[in-house]
């Protein structure tokens, strides 16, 4: 009892095919429906950095197996990218940013979601707006318009807020998007591709270049130096992954 099994394992693939791409069926509409959906992104070497840290032993280590059967379920076309035999942890989890994204960029397409938002400045008050609590003809609850313009309006949050930060990933891992396109040439465009449409930079960092050449003439503080690069300073805003990237009203 609460042990994973055979059962768990069946009842997962169950779920995953009940919820995944709910919102976009007409015959199995999602079991708990809601008026407006957005989706929230953040720039994708950052996802693949902290998902990288929780879940790869290192950074060529093979994807764990739970999850690579947990990503085959939501894209069983596309198995052989998240395969534990084939697949490198790091490889598997850019996949699943990049296919995640494009999916959710076919149902931004079809209004199944009703608009997006960078993670990385954004502000209360503006995910509120873009959600509908500020008119009453997309609030559902109605009181939440007058909370709206009282907090975002008459009195307004600061611009600037404090916000709860996760920070595992401090300095263990770095990622440039050259290191993504030497594991998988198209996976690296189709990356860069997303990163771009979603306004992102998406360049190397010339200042850790530099620093590597300058470093070249320097023996090796250890062997067996990783392909993904590390670097002291990176903080770990937590994405927490597929199911909380759609926030909803």
């Amino acid at each position: 009892w609460g042990l994973w099994g055979a059962c768990w394992e069946q009842t997962c693939r169950e779920v995953a095919a009940e919820i995944w791409g709910c919102a976009r069926r007409t015959d199995r509409p999602c079991e708990t429906p809601f008026v407006r959906s957005l989706l929230q992104v953040r720039h994708p070497l950052r996802v693949v950095e902290s998902l990288g840290v929780k879940f790869c032993e290192s950074a060529d280590a093979a994807v764990n197996p739970d999850i690579s059967h947990i990503f085959a379920a939501m894209w069983p076309a596309n198995a052989d990218k998240f395969s534990s035999s084939e697949s490198g942890c790091l490889r598997a989890i850019a996949w699943y940013w990049t296919l995640y994204h494009e999916s959710l960029e076919g149902a931004l397409e079809s209004g199944a979601l009703h608009g997006w938002y960078r993670v990385e400045g954004s502000t209360a008050c503006g995910i509120a707006r873009l959600a509908g609590f500020d008119r009453p003809e997309t609030a559902i609850f109605q009181p939440s318009v007058a909370q709206y313009h009282e907090r975002c309006v008459s009195n307004p949050l600061p611009k600037k807020q404090r916000p709860s930060v996760n920070q595992r990933n401090r300095g263990k891992l770095h990622v440039q998007p050259s290191q993504i396109d030497e594991l998988d040439s198209e996976l690296g465009q189709r990356m860069r591709t997303l990163a771009l449409r979603f306004g992102y930079l998406y360049e190397d960092d010339p200042a850790e270049g530099a620093a590597e050449e300058s470093d070249a003439a320097k023996p090796p503080k250890r062997a067996g130096r990783k392909l993904v690069r590390q670097r002291v300073g990176d903080g770990d805003n937590d994405w927490k992954g597929a199911r909380d990237s759609v926030h909803r009203n």
